[in-house]
């Protein structure tokens, strides 16, 4: 996988995917409704010199309606991706202006799953993700309608076993403290040396 710099390319694509196709439900009746309003209100429109305009504007007005609640919807849906990698989560978001969001899996401090009735007849749901690191109030990555979510989140759950989790103290100091562990190498193990 492409990534920024090249940064991605080492890693492993797990899981490629997009938002339920069943959000594409309510654009789906906007468009054929419109369609057939439209097809309806021009039939209806009286012949005389008003016909041409009043087709022309029945045509614009059913342009609108299609392209914004329709169209759009399904761009929106067209540009949204989820990977998942055996290191990090990227979503990304858009089709003209792409916005991309990517999450190392160290930093993920929990897998939550949320789904209504409908999501679970339709086997999607929410996917809550805590960062570690996000402010208060804060809940993360929130993935809706996740196709398959339950198996998304046990995805995620065992590359979280399999992830070693990063510490940061914030001045510099990581896992890898200074402080040497193992007295047998004769390296300062940090203690008072048996002093008094």
């Amino acid at each position: 996988m492409a990534g920024r710099g090249g940064a991605l390319l080492e890693e492993q694509e797990l899981l490629r995917t997009r938002t339920h196709p069943r959000v594409l439900a309510l654009p789906l009746a906007v468009l054929l409704t419109s369609l057939a309003c439209a097809g309806f209100a021009a039939a209806r429109v009286p012949p005389g010199d008003w016909q041409r305009a009043g087709r022309a504007l029945v045509a614009a007005v059913t342009a609108v309606v299609v392209v914004r609640w329709a169209v759009l919807p399904w761009l929106r849906w067209l540009g949204t991706v989820l990977w998942v990698t055996e290191r990090r989560l990227v979503v990304q978001q858009g089709v003209l202006r792409r916005a991309s969001r990517s999450v190392p899996l160290s930093r993920v401090v929990d897998v939550e799953v949320h789904r209504s009735l409908g999501q679970r007849l339709l086997g999607s749901g929410t996917l809550v993700l805590p960062v570690a690191g996000e402010g208060r109030g804060e809940r993360g990555v929130v993935l809706r309608d996740v196709p398959r979510a339950r198996e998304l989140a046990r995805l995620v759950e065992d590359l979280l076993d399999d992830v070693p989790p990063r510490w940061d103290d914030g001045w510099g100091h990581g896992w890898d403290d200074g402080w040497d562990d193992d007295p047998d190498d004769g390296g300062d193990d940090g203690g008072d040396d048996g002093e008094r």
